[in-house]
């Protein structure tokens, strides 16, 4: 026990040290003797505090093959023992582990040691890894220049201190936006782990999905979440990490259209200055709905019918807004990207057939309607928007394996006859492309309900319009409107009725 506090002392005095390769059999010496005297709870504090002062003595000198050693000391200490480990929970030791695995560490096991070692301190003791991080640079740059073993633990090291303490400054502007390296990396538990990584990150900092959708963090999902990797244990750790990540991305995707939807209905009551201040902060919650909607792995496991409907009203207040800023629409802006990815999103919502099956019963009370305000829009691009997903919704109806029920199906082709049919008649007159899209939709709707068609046509001046388009584009007999026209006008005399109310124009 006395020789344990002398060498104690001296290495806590010590500048210098001339044993040759002595201090490896000191240490040996020491492990062994509290391995030894596991239950002398006073005797194996003075061990470890001999101990600790070696680690720190050897921290800051170069021998290599020692400091391989003091680190797995160090780790396994911090692994088993608690409060006897409190002499190794340092800055110092910090500082000389940090600096073994940048910068004095010559091979892979020495620095993931270091690393390892670095691990265990900042579960039990969060202000000592904060301390470190304040003495130290930490970059994303350093992803790339690991090898798979020691990224995995730097990796490990970065979850900690995300979890442990408050760096956003570290993880928004340096971690962050290099994720990707991480995403893409070839080794499948690095990747596991980068997903857990990004599990605890968005966990802290919410506002991070915004960098991460930026560092193809959804693309990567997509493609691991498809995967079976040979190596069970592997494959099991990362559809672990994938599930986690899963159950937060829906919390959050909620987080985000709520932000919106307040965030729109706030909106349309400011004034023009502060609307533009508005519509940059909106944008990337709108990026990161387009890019989810999107993405059919990921949205067949986060969007649920509350969400969809939640959705229709965000694109409600879109058109409201921008119809009120309208100057802001004529150019670009963040206004118009905003309404880019409104479109993107509900091309999206219409197109994905799962999603279409799952929100069937609220086609009729609030996808149509939302698609009637966006009809009479005195913005184009709404108009465009409801004529794509207007003829979308047409073609399902065509397909023999129809996600729709039979009567839904009858109560959309009525709808589309008696709201929009009846309306669209001064859509063909309009700028390209929505004289195009428009004859596409009659057309299509002619097929399928041709002899209610005849009824409702009689009602406008569809014919009288197509006749128009045809006389003011007849030097263009080649191009899409024209073709369009010709087109819409052959399925419509395939009923004598219809060639009798042509003639009459």
């Amino acid at each position: 026990m006395k020789a344990a506090r002398v060498l104690g002392i001296i290495f806590a005095k010590a500048k210098e040290c001339t044993i040759q390769n002595g201090l490896t059999e000191i240490l040996v010496s020491l492990t062994e003797a509290m391995r030894a005297n596991a239950k002398e709870t006073k005797f194996k504090l003075y061990l470890l505090q001999a101990t600790g002062e070696i680690m720190v003595f050897i921290g800051i000198r170069d021998d290599f093959s020692i400091h391989h050693a003091a680190c797995k000391i160090i780790e396994n200490l911090f692994f088993i023992s608690d409060k006897q480990s409190e002499k190794f929970a340092t800055t110092e030791v910090a500082l000389s582990l940090w600096t073994i695995y940048n910068t004095v560490a010559n091979n892979e096991h020495m620095r993931s040691s270091a690393l390892a070692a670095l691990c265990h301190m900042g579960l039990s003791y969060g202000d000592v890894l904060q301390a470190l991080v304040d003495k130290v640079t930490i970059k994303g740059d350093m992803f790339q220049t690991s090898t798979p073993k020691v990224l995995q633990y730097f990796v490990t090291l970065l979850a900690i201190l995300a979890k442990k303490t408050k760096n956003r400054v570290l993880f928004i502007q340096d971690i962050l936006p290099k994720m990707n390296i991480l995403y893409e990396n070839t080794h499948v538990l690095t990747r596991a782990k980068a997903y857990t990584l990004t599990n605890i990150i968005l966990t802290t900092y919410n506002e991070s999905i915004f960098i991460l959708a930026e560092a193809k963090l959804f693309q990567a999902y997509e493609r691991d979440v498809r995967r079976t990797f040979p190596e069970k244990d592997e494959n099991d750790l990362i559809h672990d990490s994938l599930n986690r990540l899963t159950t937060l991305l829906s919390t959050l995707f909620g987080t985000v259209i709520d932000e919106l939807l307040s965030g729109t209905e706030q909106t349309s009551a400011r004034k023009p200055s502060p609307v533009k201040d508005s519509f940059k902060r909106l944008l990337p919650y709108f990026r990161v709905l387009s890019i989810v909607i999107g993405n059919s792995c990921i949205r067949s496991r986060i969007v649920n019918l509350t969400s969809i409907k939640k959705l229709f009203k965000l694109m409600t207040n879109v058109k409201m807004i921008a119809e009120l800023n309208i100057e802001l629409t004529k150019s670009s802006s963040s206004l118009t990207e905003i309404i880019s990815c409104v479109s993107l999103t509900l091309d999206s919502l219409v197109r994905a057939r799962e999603l279409l099956n799952l929100f069937n019963e609220i086609i009729i009370t609030d996808l149509l309607p939302l698609l009637n305000t966006y009809l009479s829009s005195t913005i184009n691009d709404f108009i465009v928007l409801s004529l794509c997903v207007l003829n979308e919704l047409l073609n399902e109806l065509q397909t023999n394996d129809c996600v729709l029920t039979k009567n839904l199906q009858l109560n959309i082709r009525n709808e589309l006859l008696q709201a929009f049919l009846i309306q669209v008649d001064r859509l063909l007159l309009k700028e390209e492309p929505i004289p195009v899209i428009t004859l596409h939709f009659i057309q299509t709707l002619v097929n399928l309900e041709q002899i209610q068609c005849l009824d409702y046509i009689k009602k406008t001046k569809i014919i009288q319009n197509m006749f128009s388009l045809i006389t003011q584009h007849k030097e263009k007999t080649i191009g899409a409107l024209i073709q369009s026209t010709i087109s819409c006008f052959n399925t419509m005399s395939e009923k004598a009725n219809m060639i009798q109310i042509m003639i009459e124009n």
